[in-house]
């Protein structure tokens, strides 16, 4: 009997525990919109974010990882066109965090954008931990992890080759040629930003040579 008791007790808890995981909260995260997607290595994200041929399409990025919150394509008040989704990013295995009533994972923004008609098609992705709306961007002491080291943007099968730097150092940009496997190969421009104390980076993934980009005037950058 006091066999069969304990093989009762033992089924009890192991079905408690499956019970509890089940119903366990999932991981707070926000913006909201971005609960459920499967978290992606920075410097993988940078892979998908490359071109294959001249040019970026509005559909581009269209991958598990990346959940797009715009519908079709927005133009804002001073004239860009855009596409926002959102990402779990890991840059070097850490999250974006931000304080509301307690720490919360900060989801990065994947931005299609263009500064002139849409019908161009996008200028180049970005990413970046928070998102566009001002009350979200990473930076501050409300927001860890908004920056990284230049190790996050390396994966297997993604190539660097560093062709310049620009800017000061409030506004500095590192960049790369990037290639990867399927034909992908473009631009890759680690930026930081830093002031008031503190300090954020953000990715560029453009079409073209980093050699052409390296040469352009600072204004048209």
């Amino acid at each position: 009997m006091r066999a069969i008791g304990l093989a009762l007790l033992a089924l009890f808890t192991g079905t408690t525990a499956e019970a509890q995981r089940r119903t366990a909260p999932a991981a707070a995260i926000w913006p909201k919109q971005a609960a459920g997607l499967p978290t992606v290595a920075l410097g993988e994200l940078i892979k998908s974010a490359l071109p294959r041929g001249s040019s970026i399409g509005w559909d581009a990025m269209q991958i598990p990882s990346v959940r797009w919150i715009t519908d079709g394509i927005e133009t804002t008040e001073t004239g860009y066109s855009m596409r926002q989704g959102l990402a779990r990013v890991r840059a070097s295995g850490a999250a974006a965090k931000m304080l509301r009533q307690g720490w919360v994972e900060l989801a990065w923004s994947v931005t299609l954008e263009a500064e002139g008609n849409a019908k161009f098609g996008p200028e180049k992705v970005l990413l970046q931990p928070g998102t566009t709306d001002s009350e979200y961007i990473c930076f501050g002491t409300r927001f860890q992890g908004c920056s990284f080291p230049l190790t996050a943007i390396t994966a297997p099968g993604l190539t660097l080759k560093k062709e310049c730097e620009r800017g000061p150092g409030g506004a500095h940009a590192i960049v790369f040629s990037a290639s990867a496997a399927g034909g992908r190969s473009g631009t890759v421009v680690y930026q930081t930003d830093a002031g008031s104390g503190d300090s954020t980076n953000s990715i560029e993934v453009l079409p073209g040579t980093a050699a052409s980009f390296c040469s352009r005037p600072a204004e048209d950058r």
